[in-house]
């Protein structure tokens, strides 16, 4: 579920790189005006507009927009997320829905209940790199695709799971919003798989294949590449051209920079 704030910008929650955290925090700060969308809504279910749609249910939400029944949200506010290294995301979501018995998570065949994981249906299994070889099959580089329908161009700022708190105080510095630093720093952790769940181990020729296919996401996004395992026989290590800086702090994590501010 999306985020509108007080002071119109959206948070856009990306499954599983920490968005419950963030959202609680900032309905304990304050900070949020009212929920939008539906469930995990991404960047184009929440910004889509089609006056000429004949759907009955855009139609009225149209009308309940226009009539202030709902609220306006301004496609050029300020828009943030937030990302997590993605062969890590596989492990997280993995132990989440082994949680919860692998239940499924929308569903491709109804437009009105729909969810980013949704393709991910029928993929589970026990065994972790079982999972990761059924989505590689079915989705080649889901986590860089899922990443691409939140973090659109015009989306102003995008963190990492892995800084969560010095990156949300760095998104709401951007936006001018005053804050309680220690709260946020002492905000207790939420939605952390239970240490009965197992943290699984990856397959060497599995990891690097993933790695392989996520690769995109390691470079739009920032993140160090992977140290290929000794173990795995047909590990391909990208050209040093390709590589990322000794340096991950020294690329880019904003994407793009903030060109406007709503002030």
């Amino acid at each position: 579920m999306a985020l509108l704030l007080k002071n119109n910008a959206v948070f856009l929650h990306v499954p599983k790189t920490g968005g419950t955290w963030v959202a609680e925090l900032l309905k304990h700060l304050g900070l949020v005006k009212t929920p939008v969308g539906g469930s995990r809504t991404d960047f184009e279910r929440l910004f889509w507009y089609d006056r000429f749609h004949r759907d009955e249910k855009v139609f009225r939400n149209l009308i309940r927009r226009r009539l202030g029944w709902l609220p306006h949200i301004n496609p050029g506010c300020f828009k943030f997320c937030f990302v997590r290294e993605p062969l890590s995301w596989y492990v997280s979501w993995w132990r989440f829905m082994e949680c919860r018995k692998w239940r499924s998570q929308g569903d491709e065949k109804n437009p009105y209940h729909k969810s980013p994981v949704e393709m991910l249906n029928g993929l589970g299994s026990h065994d972790f790199n079982t999972f990761v070889d059924n989505v590689n099959r079915k989705r080649p580089g889901f986590v860089t695709e899922m990443y691409g329908w939140y973090a659109r161009p015009s989306v102003a700022f995008v963190g990492k799971q892995e800084n969560l708190r010095r990156d949300l105080l760095e998104a709401l510095s951007l936006m001018r919003m005053k804050t309680d630093v220690a709260e946020i720093e002492t905000f207790p952790e939420m939605n952390v798989s239970p240490p009965t769940i197992h943290c699984p181990e990856w397959d060497p020729k599995l990891k690097q294949k993933t790695y392989r296919l996520e690769y995109a996401a390691y470079v739009r996004y920032g993140y160090a590449m992977p140290e290929p395992d000794a173990a795995s026989t047909d590990s391909i290590r990208p050209s040093r051209k390709a590589q990322m800086p000794a340096n991950p702090s020294s690329h880019p994590r904003q994407l793009p920079l903030i060109a406007e501010m709503q002030r």
